[in-house]
């Protein structure tokens, strides 16, 4: 990865917009050294930490791409179907990361059943949601 110098960046700490400053990114880390890099103009522009997202189903890599242009650096994944296809995408280099919440259940005639086109994790009534819950799952 490439370091990189902002210049004439309003840095947003989490509580404040701070005064114009000089932010070295080396790598996947903030630096203190600009020997090398390759530099940017910020303009006064605020830089902010990364963001998150906070509910997405996930379809493809495009998903975590797209999400990623956006500035968003994590993603909450709320149950998509296989798990396999989760598992899959975590861990992509230059894209949001995903966390999971697991595998996850439905009713038969919900919005997300109908809507996602859900063929797993569908429970009609209590019972069959017992039994969901008592079978071994890797997410």
């Amino acid at each position: 990865m490439d370091k990189i110098v902002l210049t004439n960046v309003r840095v947003f700490d989490g509580e404040r917009l701070l005064e114009p400053a000089t932010v070295v990114i080396d790598g996947d880390r903030i630096g203190d050294d600009p020997a090398g890099a390759r530099t940017w103009a910020g303009h006064g522009a605020a830089l902010l930490p990364g963001l998150i997202d906070c509910h997405i189903h996930l379809t493809n890599a495009a998903t975590l791409s797209a999400l990623a242009r956006q500035g968003v650096t994590t993603a909450l994944d709320m149950g998509t179907e296989p798990p396999e296809l989760v598992a899959s995408l975590r861990g992509q280099p230059g894209v949001t990361d995903v966390r999971s919440s697991g595998a996850s259940a439905t009713h038969p005639a919900s919005a997300h059943a109908k809507r996602m086109g859900r063929s797993q994790g569908l429970v009609a009534d209590p019972d069959e949601a017992r039994t969901y819950v008592s079978q071994d799952r890797k997410s």
